[in-house]
């Protein structure tokens, strides 16, 4: 992978949106082109991936959407569904 002079983190839906909206303002200066990459913490990125940008990072497709904190059934289902090894797999993301 090539460096990068900008990643944008999102951590659900609504964020990804609001950082979709700030590169499309960043790409409105034709002159100046960024190369970034989009990391989705919760969720598929759809934001980012309807603008073109490589995603990168581990994933965190859980049941609960990123909501785990607000019905303990919800953290259950999220860590039978592997809520610790997607944590760690990000942490390992995160340092390279």
């Amino acid at each position: 992978m090539s460096p990068k002079d900008l990643l944008v983190v999102g951590n659900g839906h609504g964020e990804d949106a609001i950082l979709g909206r700030i590169v499309d303002a960043l790409g409105a200066d034709e002159g100046q082109r960024l190369s970034i990459d989009a990391w989705p913490m919760v969720g598929k990125g759809e934001a980012f991936t309807h603008r073109g940008l490589p995603l990168v990072g581990a994933f965190n497709l859980l049941p609960s959407g990123g909501f785990a904190t607000l019905d303990p059934r919800l953290l259950f289902r999220d860590l039978i569904a592997g809520w610790i090894s997607t944590h760690w797999r990000q942490i390992m993301a995160a340092r390279a």
